[in-house]
């Protein structure tokens, strides 16, 4: 229950799980002493600076990637490992919430946040999904674009079309967009309907004992193709230890 929301803030309140930033209040109405006295009388918790909690008690999962979006200012969205939590990529949340920003913006550090800034923040935000997030597939190129190894690179391509939130057609797109990422003429090939019989794009092997964040290891990698790597994935016929 969200205690003294002006009523013109509830339904955005509502969405936002209770996290409302100062300059929503402010244009709601709500004087800088009225909400003064709701954090001092213990019913509202300042999270970050300029946003607050309208509840007393322990935060959900969502309300604090609210607060995190919100503490980032205009244009911000969770991406990376967070938005990859939040389109199914991942199923456990990691411990800092990534958020990414347009460039122009000015980084400000933020306890428990780390900042991206992207040049095609407008381009990559998903057009509905709330707390704002990137698309599934810019979510899993930036993943790709800051994996350490070429095995946690295609990992995530077929992560993403093995859990069915993705497709090759739509990543190769989303691909061609970019002016600059890491292994691009082998992802290019690995998302081509034809690939070279070379390549015939990858899939991963993996361990259950594995400490990397996807759950494969150096020098795994074996020829086959996405879309039969990511019916392995699918079907359980391929080990692998959850991020």
């Amino acid at each position: 229950m969200f205690y003294g929301v002006p009523s013109n803030l509830r339904d955005v309140a509502d969405v936002q799980r209770g996290v409302l930033s100062a300059a929503q209040l402010a244009e709601a109405g709500l004087s800088r002493n009225g909400l003064t006295s709701r954090v001092r009388a213990g019913h509202w918790q300042r999270l970050y600076r300029g946003v607050y909690a309208t509840f007393s008690g322990e935060l959900g999962r969502e309300a604090q990637l609210w607060a995190a979006v919100l503490a980032c200012g205009p244009g911000a969205m969770l991406s990376h490992q967070t938005a990859a939590e939040v389109a199914g990529l991942i199923d456990n949340p990691t411990e800092l919430i990534h958020v990414t920003v347009p460039t122009a913006r000015e980084l400000v550090r933020r306890a428990g946040i780390v900042v991206h800034r992207s040049a095609r923040a407008g381009e990559a935000r998903h057009p509905v999904h709330l707390p704002p997030q990137t698309r599934v597939e810019e979510t899993v190129l930036d993943l790709v674009g800051v994996a350490r190894t070429v095995d946690e690179a295609v990992n995530w391509l077929t992560r993403g079309v093995g859990r069915r939130v993705t497709t090759p057609d739509k990543l190769r797109q989303a691909l061609e967009l970019r002016a600059k990422i890491r292994w691009r003429p082998l992802l290019t090939e690995l998302l081509s309907p034809t690939p070279r019989a070379s390549c015939r794009s990858w899939s991963i092997a993996t361990t259950t004992t594995s400490s990397d964040p996807t759950g494969c290891r150096a020098g795994h990698v074996r020829p086959t193709s996405v879309s039969t790597a990511a019916a392995d994935t699918a079907t359980g016929s391929t080990t692998r230890t959850e991020p």
